[in-house]
């Protein structure tokens, strides 16, 4: 049965912030054709990166992570010149994950290059020995690859795991940012200490939970449920 991470068939660009990958291959429960979107908007400046995730409904969970990991290798080649001169995005509430993002550094902060990296320890060497990393998985859910990318090897911002079980995934993402604003809808939790924020998983969203530590952005985005995110994030060491 054709393996849904590995059957991208086409990427598109659609505008500067999005990104459209369709023709895809699922699990023979999900052969419809999907089209899924996830946007992205690069914001040049002192700090690095404005992001946002727009969560879909559960059943293409799997399709986010494949987009966002493709986004990892695409998102140079998607990124135009004019992008300095995109208007700077507004937290809304129908935009309620968009973080901004500030204290990259990385020389670019739009990212140049990828990696796939070969084990946890590899992420920490090229990421930084400072880097707090997941030590539980739940149950059935596998690690499936580790990503990196900044302007150079030897300049990683951005470390992005997937994780997959069957059809449904979930993601861990972790990158240099300081905190500058909060968006709406979010609940505040403790993680060791550290305020989290989250957007607990419904029918139509999936999991979604921020924190920062040491000006390091963690993110975890899935297919969980809440409490396995939350116990997730408590086992970052």
């Amino acid at each position: 049965m054709t393996d849904p991470k590995k059957d991208i068939k086409k990427v598109l660009s659609e505008e500067l912030d999005q990104t459209l990958f369709e023709s895809l291959d699922f699990h023979s429960r999900l052969q419809d054709e999907v089209r899924e979107k996830l946007t992205v908007d690069y914001q040049k400046g002192n700090g690095p990166t404005w992001l946002a995730f727009f969560r879909k409904r559960r059943v293409y969970s799997t399709m986010l992570v494949t987009a966002a990991v493709c986004l990892v290798f695409f998102s140079s080649w998607l990124l135009r010149e004019d992008n300095s001169n995109q208007a700077q995005p507004k937290t809304t509430l129908d935009n309620p994950t968009l973080f901004r993002s500030e204290g990259n550094n990385s020389t670019d902060p739009l990212v140049r290059k990828s990696w796939a990296l070969n084990s946890e320890n590899e992420a920490r060497q090229v990421f930084g020995t400072d880097v707090l990393l997941p030590t539980y998985t739940p149950d059935q859910y596998k690690l499936d690859g580790i990503y990196g990318y900044g302007s150079s090897k030897e300049q990683i911002n951005k470390l992005v795991f997937t994780y997959f079980h069957e059809d449904q995934s979930y993601l861990v993402i972790i990158e240099r940012n300081m905190l500058e604003d909060i968006p709406h809808r979010f609940e505040e939790l403790d993680i060791n200490g550290t305020k989290g924020y989250l957007i607990p998983v419904d029918e139509n969203t999936d999991t979604e939970l921020h924190w920062y530590l040491n000006d390091i952005h963690y993110m975890i985005i899935g297919a969980i449920p809440t409490e396995e995110a939350v116990k997730i994030a408590k086992s970052f060491k």
